[in-house]
């Protein structure tokens, strides 16, 4: 009988907590990938010279949900698309996210990690691993900018995996 009266106080305490501790997060993000500039250094056609290195090669739009401890530590389920010119191509990866905040001066460094699965739309079923690298610089709103590298594990145009290296900001709501 104490045992069923220890049991019934232990849980009582553990739903009146859980009631209390609001840990979700939602995040969005925005970037574009780069590629090296092959036309680098060639004159163009208004007699300037091009001497971009990296030029912008599509767009990517992310969402994530989640949960957090003391915005310090997060993960999460994310998704969104990914659109490469350059491969003609469409990616939508999920997967899941996690998030590490290191406190410094009046922001954060942000670092993250991902790894799920992507699919090429209109490529037929062309699926593999998505992983991702992200390292951030965020301000105490919750805004941040980023680079990222994405790495894609399936065959498009003859070629198996590839990846992407993205600038771009984010705003994450705790």
């Amino acid at each position: 009988m104490n045992s069923k009266i220890i049991l019934l106080f232990l849980l009582s305490n553990f739903c009146a907590f859980s009631q209390k501790f609001d840990s979700k997060y939602i995040q969005f993000e925005l970037s574009t990938p780069f590629k090296a500039n092959t036309h680098r250094g060639e004159i163009n056609s208004d007699g300037s010279k091009n001497e971009y290195m990296f030029i912008p090669d599509g767009l990517s739009a992310k969402i994530g949900y989640g949960i957090h401890y003391e915005e310090t530590i997060s993960i999460g389920l994310h998704s969104g698309i990914d659109w490469k010119i350059n491969e003609k191509l469409v990616v939508v990866p999920i997967f899941l996210n996690s998030r590490l905040n290191l406190e410094v001066g009046n922001g954060a460094i942000a670092l993250q990690f991902g790894w799920g699965k992507a699919s090429a739309i209109g490529k037929g079923d062309v699926f593999g691993t998505y992983k991702r690298f992200n390292l951030g610089l965020q301000n105490d709103d919750g805004i941040a900018i980023f680079a990222d590298l994405s790495l894609y594990n399936f065959t498009v145009n003859d070629e198996k995996g590839f990846g992407t290296i993205s600038l771009g900001i984010s705003k994450i709501i705790f």
